[in-house]
């Protein structure tokens, strides 16, 4: 039957040029784009994305949301795969959200920049959906068009 995610190539990857290089992987994993749009992140779009971080993070994390998304560059996404758990294959193409966690041969742990603090958060290159409902949520919240 296949499954879908949603995927944004954060604001790092773009400027550290990896998007080819982290699209590969995807592609190399079977997976297939089905939308993408080139967006330029505002307050409001990010304030809502990471609402549930800011909660669990504080609110210095807006702040850094601030200094590192609004009013640059990102690629959200929509993923297909032939497999049911295209979710989570593609958390675990990426490994762990800290790249200094991350395994080696995932993306965060290949092309992530380590923050040995962990009250920093982390330039991981790629947010994912960890769940159904978070990829409606988040592929209605940044594509302004409805998509299936």
């Amino acid at each position: 039957m296949g499954s879908k995610t949603f995927i944004i190539l954060k604001p790092d990857a773009l400027e550290r040029g990896l998007v080819d290089k982290v699209m590969q992987r995807f592609l190399d994993a079977g997976f297939c784009i089905e939308h993408i749009h080139y967006r330029i992140a505002d307050k409001a779009l990010i304030i809502n994305h990471y609402k549930d971080v800011i909660v669990r993070e504080g609110p210095a994390f807006i702040g850094w949301l601030e200094k590192n998304f609004v009013g640059k560059p990102t690629l959200p996404m929509v993923l297909t795969h032939n497999d049911d758990n295209g979710i989570e294959i593609a958390r675990n193409l990426l490994g762990d959200r800290r790249p200094e966690k991350a395994l080696k041969g995932t993306i965060r742990g290949d092309y992530g920049i380590p923050v040995l603090d962990p009250l920093i958060p982390a330039m991981n290159l790629v947010h994912a959906s960890d769940s159904l409902y978070s990829f409606n949520k988040e592929k209605n919240l940044w594509f302004q068009d409805p998509i299936d």
